[in-house]
């Protein structure tokens, strides 16, 4: 795609979706100003210069829209006052569509792709082609870095979100593909006592309760309590395990100006992996893709087992020092351990027959630890016509792991038609390779409000990073990301805004499959530039467009098998959303993503001009849920997920092919049954039961899931 015209023709969309904002309900628009001009004097009156805080169980929305953000520097800011592209998916959006993981959610944001493998284990993705790194850019409710190594429970979860692009300011060292945040469930003013129970085609059971209650004088205290326990089976014969669940959040008001909040979870989850396929050498440079193989067939082995479990913990102290000044302090650890998993690949197998070799790496005893602190002062103050917010923080990250040495096998085994393998086991005594990480940071940010349509936003950050990992060269960095923007308001519900952040990185570590197996590269700078327009003129409705740029440095595998950090890669496109209540009887959640993206100022010129591995072109979902009025307790919803063709390598040697899955549900909710509020429900995932390759990177091919309905029973008391 000719760059040029890519940018002639996205940034009109943007504009024009701001046009068309301004002509809806122009006709009342002078009116409603009229009515509000009285108001909104005595609001001023009232709460000139004070600090505006919103507390998220305040939010909790209209269906499958949401009010406010919970992520980064715009914690607790209404969406319109966000100058960033941010798609927040709902607890109602979650319970509509049965989700089962964490991609079962993302998959209704635009960008969001699978990469590199099958997700038995957890899911590894990626935003506007750009992998998320599993090790700072998955945060629990804002804040501590989580280690995406095994699933995430959703269970407990009251919001997911995608801030997609650059969090330099706040997060310090993070992937430009953006952050993704996971809001926990918190105790209400009702009581929830709420019971469910899953069983799916593949004979999966999985039942969860969840409890909450506020209690003390004033209801001063708050306590959720989830818990799950389930028998999994995945698709394939003999790929069966298990997973369970322990999860609190508590909260109390300890003063009128001091409150405190703890969240604790406990997940293990065992299961069989099944194999992934390694990509063939290339030929006259182009690589053959096999047939998708049977989702059926266990090529690995019922041996082959991942056994992990994560235990986060994490609080966090709100201390209100006046009107117009506040304090918050957060720490947490985040310990992930794989206490045992056997990663299995086809290599050199015949693209006729199947007939090949299945390589074994086997490990034990694998430790993932993040502890994380944050202390930041926020306040409002007025300087001349100037309305400033002000944030001054510090935050620490260490993180570590102890990265054991693997054990191989090689054994012959057919990619179409598998047989039982005998068991690999783990007989030596491993070597540890210790990666020892400290992130530290302190920011400033200023958000200045020019009367109320126009609001300035300037920040910058200082970094000091240090990555010593034995068999690599110690890196250490010190420096400073700017970040600035801008957010017009021309209307009461709709903005226009703009950012430019630059931001640090870690570039990765050098996949099991090179030469270089485990060497960790420099980090390297990424810089973006972002115009969107959100607005919520349509009542129940909130619209974004945005048109963003981002440019990275560029890691892969050479032609060597080396891994490598060369040359820059570019990236441009236009992203879409819409979600809400379109009337009483229709919600309906909607996005879509056109990017073009390539490579440049490689030393290897090959590269110069091809697209990134596992980068489509365009993205896009539509979830419409139906409630007729004429059918009272009864829903109907139906999805559709389309992502384009996308290359297995950054040499463009392949594509592995577009696909369209469709999914649909019905559920119905009644209170004549056993004294209490329940639910039935059935839905379907990949209606048409596709064979598809659903993920690609780091050499490696996963395929997806077969059709697979899921039933759903729940008892609100």
């Amino acid at each position: 795609m000719n760059s040029t015209s890519f940018r002639l023709t996205a940034l009109p969309l943007c504009i024009a979706l701001a046009l068309a904002c301004t002509q809806v309900r122009a006709d009342d628009a002078a009116a409603d100003a009229q009515a509000q001009t009285a108001e909104a004097d005595k609001s001023a009156a009232t709460n000139e210069h004070k600090l505006e805080t919103i507390s998220v169980t305040a939010d909790v929305g209209k269906g499958f829209q949401t009010k406010t953000s919970q992520v980064g520097a715009f914690r607790d800011q209404n969406m319109l006052d966000v100058p960033l592209s941010i798609n927040v998916v709902p607890r109602a959006v979650m319970d509509t569509q049965a989700v089962s993981n964490l991609f079962d959610v993302l998959r209704n944001t635009a960008g969001v792709s699978q990469a590199q493998v099958n997700d038995t284990v957890s899911q590894n993705l990626a935003i506007r082609g750009i992998s998320i790194d599993n090790r700072t850019s998955y945060r629990l409710n804002g804040s501590l870095p989580v280690n995406n190594l095994v699933e995430m429970p959703m269970e407990d979860k009251e919001r997911v979100e995608a801030l997609k692009g650059s969090s330099a300011l706040y997060y310090g060292f993070t992937s430009p593909a953006g952050i993704i945040n996971m809001v926990t469930k918190r105790a209400r003013d009702k009581p929830v006592d709420e019971f469910d129970l899953s069983y799916d085609s593949n004979d999966q059971v999985v039942g969860h309760a969840d409890f909450g209650r506020r209690f003390g004088d004033d209801n001063r205290y708050g306590l959720r309590v989830n818990l799950v326990s389930g028998k999994l089976h995945a698709a394939a014969d003999n790929q069966d395990g298990s997973r369970s669940l322990v999860s609190a959040a508590f909260d109390v008001r300890l003063t009128d100006r001091l409150s405190l909040k703890l969240d604790y979870e406990n997940f293990h989850k065992r299961l069989v992996e099944n194999s992934a396929v390694a990509l063939l050498a290339a030929v006259n440079n182009k690589i053959a893709l096999p047939r998708i193989p049977d989702s059926s067939k266990l090529i690995s082995g019922p041996w082959a087992k991942s056994k992990a479990g994560s235990e986060n913990a994490l609080g966090r102290l709100d201390w209100t020092l006046s009107d117009t000044w506040a304090a918050v302090f957060e720490w947490g650890r985040a310990e992930t351990d794989r206490d045992a998993r056997a990663f299995t690949a086809m290599t050199k197998y015949n693209i006729a027959t199947g007939a090949g070799t299945l390589t074994e790496s086997i490990a034990r005893g694998q430790t993932y630890v993040n502890n994380n602190a944050r202390a930041e002062v926020d306040g409002r103050v007025q300087t001349g016509f100037l309305d400033h917010e002000l944030s001054f923080g510090a935050m620490q990250n260490l993180r570590n792991q102890n990265n054991p040495t693997q054990q191989t096998y090689s054994i012959a085994q057919n990619l179409y038609d598998p047989v039982v393998l005998p068991p690999a086991y783990y007989t030596i005594k491993p070597t540890y390779r210790p990666q020892d990480i400290t992130d530290r940071g302190v920011y400033v940010f200023d958000r200045i409000r020019l009367g109320e349509d126009w609001q300035i936003l300037a920040g910058a950050r200082r970094t000091k990073y240090r990555n010593d990992s034995t068999g690599s060269p110690v890196y250490e960095v010190e420096k400073t990301s700017p970040s600035v923007g801008a957010v017009y308001k021309f209307r009461e519900d709709t903005s226009i805004y703009a950012n430019y952040i630059e931001g640090l990185e870690e570039t990765g570590t050098a996949p099991l499959t090179a030469a270089n197996s485990g060497v960790v590269l420099p980090p390297a700078v990424s810089k973006q530039k972002e115009l969107g327009v959100r607005s919520e003129v349509i009542s129940g409705i909130t619209m974004s467009a945005s048109l963003f740029e981002i440019e990275r440095g560029s890691a892969y595998l050479n032609s060597a098998n080396v891994f490598v950090l060369d040359g820059r890669t570019h990236y441009q496109g236009v992203d879409l959303s819409v979600n809400g209540e379109l009337t009483q009887e229709w919600s309906v959640y909607a996005s879509a993503l056109f990017l073009d993206a390539e490579l440049r100022k490689a030393q290897n010129t090959a590269l110069i001009g091809k697209t990134p591995e596992n980068t489509p072109d365009v993205t896009a979902s539509l979830f419409a849920d139906y409630h007729p009025e004429a059918l009272p307790g009864w829903s109907f919803n139906a999805g559709a997920y389309y992502m384009a063709d996308r290359a297995v390598n950054n040499l463009n040697q392949a594509n592995i092919p577009s696909y369209a899955l469709l999914n649909a549900g019905v559920r119905y909710t009644t209170t004549q049954w056993f004294g209490a509020k329940t639910t039935l429900q059935l839905n379907v995932d990949n209606l048409t039961d596709k064979s598809y390759w659903s993920a690609v990177g780091s050499g490696y091919l996963g395929y997806g899931k077969p059709r697979t309905l899921k039933f759903t029973g729940r008892v609100d008391f």
